[in-house]
């Protein structure tokens, strides 16, 4: 027999009919966020600069960093291209899937 978290699928599936897709969203994605979130915020303060500072160079409001980098946002492929070329690293390692900052070209 399969173990299957019945609360889980029930959460998900209340919070998509009610529209509240954030905490679906959460549920699913909370390690990606998480992660992209923290890569965000250790490249910001690496580099000296304040959340206001990132978002002009984004071309975002303020509270979008504030957002990304406590994971209650993710940001859009082009932001997160953005953010790569502002930094000088690949998006392989702002999305985890290495530890090398290093862009491949």
């Amino acid at each position: 027999m399969c173990n299957i978290n019945v609360g889980l699928i029930i959460q998900h599936i209340l919070c998509s009919v009610k529209g509240d897709f954030k905490i679906s969203r959460k549920i699913n994605d909370a390690p990606k966020t998480v992660i992209i979130a923290e890569k965000i915020k250790y490249l910001r303060t690496s580099k000296g600069i304040t959340q206001k500072q990132l978002a002009e160079a984004l071309g975002v409001w303020s509270v979008s960093v504030q957002r990304f980098e406590y994971g209650d946002a993710r940001p859009s492929l082009d932001t997160l291209i953005i953010i790569a070329d502002y930094f000088e690293v690949s998006l392989d390692f702002i999305v985890g899937r290495t530890e090398k900052p290093e862009i491949n070209r």
